[in-house]
């Protein structure tokens, strides 16, 4: 994980709101916005994370998605790194 995108999911984790927008979650994907609308709207099992989709809006729960991310080995070296110092 870069720094930045570190910087935003840590941004994310500190929120107390239950979902997020794909807004929220992109800069942590390094993805467009719309790719992960367009994704969630055709394939959300290949996400990752669950999605709730209402119309054309598309909301993620926060929980889940940080659970996500820190499952995924790049994003928990980044983690620890940056505890040590």
């Amino acid at each position: 994980m870069t720094q930045s995108q570190l910087e935003r999911f840590n941004e994310i984790k500190s929120w107390d709101k239950l979902l997020l927008t794909v807004a929220d979650v992109a800069p942590v994907l390094e993805c467009n916005p719309n790719d992960v609308r367009g994704q969630a709207h055709d394939k959300p099992e290949m996400l990752g994370f669950p999605v709730l989709i209402y119309g054309t809006r598309v909301k993620i729960p926060r929980l889940p998605f940080i659970q996500f991310m820190e499952q995924l080995p790049c994003s928990c070296q980044m983690n620890k790194r940056n505890e040590v110092h």
